[in-house]
């Protein structure tokens, strides 16, 4: 009956430190969808300013750099979350995942091109100054 002992203490220990293990698994990823949730949240505001501030009288050069974070965080947070999804199909192998980013990075620029015309657009729609400075034979440098 000894052994028996031992070897149910032995089995009951294994079973605590994988209980344990299990336990602290499911905190950090807890934690980390807290994280993300956090992120997305502060995205979501960050573009909604962005929007907001187009519908005020706003510089277009504040309107370009709220348009470039917001792409900015965008684009990281889309890199962290598809970044699981890319490693099961390619593993950690360094070369594809510097692929993937860097196909993603390419069109950054293009993006960013597309929604800053937008807002400066929108921003040169509501401004009455620079309505007037067209009408007046003036170069918008929007337009430029």
């Amino acid at each position: 009956t000894g052994q028996y002992e031992t070897e149910r203490k032995i089995a009951e220990e294994n079973r605590k430190r994988e209980e344990d293990d299990r336990k602290k698994e499911e905190e950090k990823k807890h934690e980390k969808n807290l994280q993300y949730i956090g992120i997305a949240m502060f995205i979501v505001i960050l573009v909604l300013s962005a929007l907001m501030f187009g519908r005020l009288n706003l510089s277009p050069k504040m309107a370009s750099f709220l348009v470039l974070m917001s792409l900015l965080f965008g684009i990281q947070f889309t890199l962290l979350m598809i970044k699981p999804m890319i490693q099961r199909y390619i593993g950690d192998s360094p070369i594809p995942t510097l692929a993937v980013n860097a196909l993603i990075a390419y069109h950054i620029p293009n993006i960013y091109v597309w929604l800053d015309a937008r807002f400066k657009k929108a921003i040169a729609e509501r401004t009455p100054k620079t309505a007037e400075a067209t009408e007046e034979g003036e170069v918008n440098p929007q337009e430029s």
